[in-house]
């Protein structure tokens, strides 16, 4: 699961190769050909000749084309027109006297499909906006509809708004094969700072209303109580009541609470109730998952903000109030509204645990109501999905699972097999608060939540995670697959493979934790205390008022987009490490980003670069835009981790990351100043884009505590308060009192 690994094996080999001198040109006869290709235009209109290109190693003496529509082909570089639209499925076979080997490849030819960019993001009043065609096909002809009566037939138009307010711009495209039509909001306004189509609310992302204080305690136990005890009062327990673990040492295996609901499992306090476990998993829930084969069509009602979809057929029992839902749509380069800006996967992504090999952009809500064959959601749909992509309904497969269930005020101690300290899926509003853990693995999360709605991690503090500097992964708090409005807020991670990692999740809040010392084997440079992409295609998760090392994209298993990083102190700093410092690192497929009021570096630090060039040699930058692969130095992940449907350039980044960002107020230390977008009228940075006023948490310190508006830029979140006195005094009661 680790990606420097890979990537650091692929570099190897490369670097041997040439320093071996090897000549592609003299390789053994008696080696077996290894197929590749390439084609050109990535996006083929119909009729349009494309160009297929050999790119096989082993001296192959035959090739048999098969381009996906019937037609076929024994030339080495053979064209192809396609008389009809769609995907096909493109095929080379290979052979030479030693075998032969095939590779494929999609190409997708369009009829003709609008699609359009514009810039600034956020024009103000009587700023020219410029709009760029993006269209394939091969159109002719263009008519622009502005939305306040102006219109053009220009190709690339650009326009200027007398007044501000939202207007819908229309694009409408006419060739030989047809006509097309595409629509976008513009937002016009000198008040914002960042544009609505990259904000949603946050707000209902942890548990509605706050974590219950349940006061009615159902059963006590003590350290001579046994594992079955403990699981069969966990089972008994009525709903809004608490289990409740007296100060003491336990020793035990797996605690599982099943598929209850309503139910808190409490100690009495870190470091006075403590758990030494001797499981994979210390505590647990039912292992639930959705299941394409369980999924229906959806009619209508997928659009951004929605709370109601409709089914195109009859829904099954499992479609039922209190079950949790997901929606999904096929994959596709252009599914974020432009060719090549879309969702992407790693060729070869496994179809396990939920996870799919083609429908990755993915939301999960609770099932409020249905009513035949509409289906009322919880909580928004964050993001409109494209009836043009198929998005389809799951319910969770035995579902539901657990809910309103929480674990609180104890400590964890992972044994030598222990994996996660706790492990939830298909959990609805369920949560961890006030626990402490050391010595889990963490090999795929030590605080653990899958498929699972508004859960939230609250003031916890892990740790040490076992092996540490040395082991593989040691993620500390990860919403993995399919977590939507999950809520990480005001916790510690420390001695850890990363702090807080996002997995194909949406809608997420990440708020005010402090992350530091987060380091893996084999690693010299900083690793990332905050990632949002280690699998696609996680979409508007909010990171906000974090103290971290380092965020980043890490462009292995897959895209993401919409990621709001707004108001964090991203420091690039980590004991022990070596230039260069790189804090904010978008990988490919990391698009529409928004990098809004940060502090990026420290007083230490000079950096080289703002943006790290493209052929970058041992330099430090603030920004790496692009790059295929976490190590962030080289374009060998392209190859090393491909991604299937990837129709860029493989020599340089991948410069829609560039393209889609939107960075402003940001101070950093390249510039030793703040840094604004020069199409933004607006300085007026919110305070949060979650919290209407000051939380309580923050007591007496300083709100909002990070950003160029702020005295010293930087100030304590309350987690890097209670970390500091913590540090002072030894006593564990200090990283968890208010």
């Amino acid at each position: 699961m680790a990606l420097p690994k890979a990537a650091g094996l692929v570099a190897v080999i490369v670097l041997l190769a040439w320093g071996c001198g090897v000549d592609k040109n003299n390789e053994n006869p008696g080696t077996p050909p290894a197929a590749a290709f390439s084609f050109s235009p990535s996006y083929p209109a119909i009729g349009q000749e494309v160009a297929f290109s050999d790119a096989s190693t082993g001296s192959p003496t035959a090739w048999s084309w098969d381009f996906g529509d019937g037609g076929s082909s024994s030339l080495q570089n053979p064209s192809h027109a396609y008389a009809s639209s769609g995907t096909r499925t493109v095929r080379l076979t290979v052979r030479n006297s030693a075998g032969s080997d095939s590779a494929s490849q999609t190409v997708t030819v369009a009829a003709l499909a609008a699609s359009f960019m514009f810039r600034p993001f956020l024009p103000a009043p009587g700023r020219a906006v410029q709009f760029t065609d993006t269209s394939l096909g091969g159109a002719t002809s263009w008519t622009w509809a502005f939305g306040d009566g102006g219109s053009s037939t220009a190709e690339n138009p650009s326009h200027a708004y007398a007044a501000a307010g939202t207007y819908e711009v229309s694009l409408s495209l006419a060739s030989a094969s047809g006509t097309s039509s595409t629509v976008r909001t513009v937002c016009v306004t000198a008040d914002a700072v960042l544009p609505p189509d990259r904000l949603i609310d946050w707000t209902p992302a942890g548990i509605p209303g706050g974590i219950p204080g349940r006061t009615t305690v159902f059963r006590t136990l003590t350290p001579s109580n046994s594992l079955a005890e403990i699981n069969t009062a966990i089972a008994d327990c009525p709903s809004g009541q608490a289990v409740f673990l007296t100060a003491g040492s336990y020793s035990l295996g797996s605690i599982s609470f099943g598929s209850k609901s309503g139910v808190t499992l409490r100690g009495a306090g870190p470091g006075r109730t403590v758990i030494n476990s001797t499981a994979l998993d210390a505590v647990a829930s039912a292992e639930l998952s959705f299941m394409e084969d369980d999924g229906i069509a959806l009619n209508s009602g997928f659009t951004k903000g929605s709370t109601s979809i409709v089914l195109a057929s009859s829904p099954s029992s499992l479609f039922r109030a209190g079950n949790l839902v997901q929606i999904t749509q096929a994959d596709d380069p252009g599914a974020l509204g432009n060719p090549g800006v879309g969702v992407y996967h790693r060729t070869g992504f496994p179809g396990v645990w939920g996870m799919s090999k083609t429908r990755n952009l993915r939301f999960t809500s609770r099932i409020a109501g249905v009513a035949g064959n509409t289906i009322t959601l919880a909580t928004p749909i964050p993001y409109s999905y494209s009836a043009a992509l198929g998005p389809r309904a799951y319910p969770l497969r035995d579902g539901p699972g657990p809910s309103l269930c929480g674990l609180e005020s104890l400590t964890i101690r992972g044994g030598a097999g222990t994996d996660k300290a706790l492990n939830f899926s298909g959990a609805d509003r369920c949560w961890i608060k006030d626990v402490e853990v050391s010595g889990a693995i963490g090999q795929i999360g030590i605080v653990y939540f899958r498929h699972s709605s508004q859960c939230e991690v609250r003031r916890c503090y892990v740790h040490d995670a076992r092996g540490f500097p040395n082991q593989d992964d040691g993620y500390a708090y990860f919403l993995y697959y399919g977590c939507s409005y999950g809520l990480v807020a005001d916790s510690i991670a420390y001695r850890v493979g990363d702090g807080v990692i996002i997995n194909g999740s949406s809608a997420n809040a990440v708020l005010y934790n402090l992350i530091d010392e987060a380091r893996r084997a084999g690693h010299a440079w900083v690793d990332q205390g905050v990632i949002v992409n280690h699998g696609p295609h996680g979409i508007m998760n909010l990171i906000e008022g974090n103290v971290t090392q380092r965020f980043q994209n890490d462009g292995y298993h897959g895209s993401t987009s919409h990621s709001v990083l707004f108001r964090n102190a991203v420091t690039g700093v980590r004991a022990g490490a070596v230039e260069p410092r790189r804090p904010v690192d978008l990988c490919r497929g990391s698009y529409d980003h928004s990098v809004v009021g940060n502090v990026i570096g420290d007083e230490s630090w000079s950096p080289a670069y703002y943006d790290m060039p493209a052929d970058p040699s041992s330099v430090s930058a603030v920004y790496i835009l692009g790059f295929p692969g976490m190590d962030s130095v080289s374009m060998a992940a392209y190859s090393g981790v491909p991604w299937d449907s990837w129709a860029k350039s493989t020599a340089v980044p991948d410069p829609d990351v560039a393209g889609t960002l939107l960075r402003h107020g940001n101070y950093d230390f390249y510039h030793r100043d703040v840094v604004w977008d020069g199409d933004i009228v607006s300085h007026a940075i919110p305070a949060s884009l979650f919290y209407s006023s000051k939380p309580a948490f923050f007591g007496s310190l300083a709100w909002p505590p990070i950003g160029p508006d702020v005295p010293g830029f930087v100030t304590d979140i309350p987690a890097l308060a209670r970390w500091k006195a913590y540090l002072s005094s030894g006593n564990l009661d200090d990283l968890f009192g208010d």
